[in-house]
């Protein structure tokens, strides 16, 4: 599984909340993923703000791609 994780950055607002949301979903990322691999599917989990450096986003893609000669 490859993952793009979340910065460190902490909210500025209503931290209570968004740190319990974003702990709700990397867990439901982590079950998923592992349902799907268990289904034989390749998981890669990408998320809104690791999108930001454009080339390493296509770099990551191409080598999760890559590594079964798709």
């Amino acid at each position: 599984m490859a993952t793009i994780a979340r910065g460190a950055r902490q909210p500025k607002t209503n931290a209570d909340y968004w740190c319990q949301k974003v702990a709700r979903n990397r867990t439901r990322d982590i079950r998923v993923a592992t349902e799907l691999t268990a289904l034989g599917w390749r998981v890669m989990i990408l998320w809104e703000c690791g999108l930001r450096d454009q080339d390493a986003t296509s770099a990551m893609i191409a080598g999760f791609l890559g590594r079964r000669g798709v």
